[in-house]
């Protein structure tokens, strides 16, 4: 058993985190990278021999179709906040193109979060620079707004047949929220058991033949209200 004053190896568990994070000298205007976690590694496609040692924004993944100054600016507004409070700041998100080791490069956005470490003194020795990757959430996000502003039902399934999204049209005829009807199938959403069997059938027919179908119904809402609904 060890013993219990031996102190665990800091670096070793830095790197190994979940978080994508470097951990930055608080010396502005470089802002020298003195430690990167593996997993911002793999977010940004690159090696620890080409980070460690260099100036933050010698290497900050650049937007190429927008090569504008203003996100830089933003970057080190956000860690000069944190170096002078001495508190987290975090930013909104921000477009940034990955380079892959081929040289092409893939879309990803990201958020940040810039913390500070203090030393005995009280004084902001370092600052850890994390990211986030939000890009399925907003494309999500431009997806549901998109749909959710047609009047038509739209929805999706897994291969199961169950519902992996619903616009609001479709969720405000059953009276449920999104978290509600994800993962279930119209057998868990009470349609009744003829019309829940015939929808589900007709799911798998289009996973196994690959073909559109189209077909009507009539349909009774919590309301007591009953419409007849085309569906492909």
């Amino acid at each position: 058993m060890h013993s219990p004053s031996v102190l665990p190896d800091f670096r070793l568990l830095f790197e190994n985190g979940p978080g994508a994070a470097l951990i930055l000298l608080a010396d502005a205007p470089f802002y020298t990278i003195v430690a990167v976690s593996d997993a911002y590694l793999r977010m940004t496609m690159t090696t620890r021999e080409r980070v460690v040692g260099r100036a933050f924004f010698d290497v900050l993944p650049e937007d190429r179709e927008n090569p504008s100054v203003d996100r830089v600016v933003a970057l080190r507004a956000s860690l000069d906040r944190a170096r002078v409070s001495g508190v987290a700041d975090r930013m909104p998100e921000q477009k940034y193109d990955i380079r892959r080791p081929d040289g092409t490069s893939e879309e990803r956005y990201c958020s940040a979060l810039n913390t500070t470490v203090l030393d005995h003194a009280g004084l902001v020795q370092y600052l850890i620079h994390t990211l986030e990757d939000v890009t399925e959430q907003l494309l999500w996000r431009t997806f549901d707004t998109a749909l959710s502003n047609t009047p038509d039902f739209t929805y999706l399934f897994d291969l199961e047949g169950r519902f992996t999204y619903a616009n609001r049209a479709l969720l405000s005829l059953w009276q449920k929220s999104l978290a509600e009807a994800v993962g279930k199938n119209f057998f868990d959403l009470d349609y009744p058991l003829e019309l829940a069997e015939r929808l589900q059938r007709q799911i798998q027919q289009v996973i196994h033949t690959k073909q559109p179908l189209r077909d009507q119904t009539p349909f009774t809402s919590l309301t007591g209200e009953t419409r007849h609904y085309e569906y492909i």
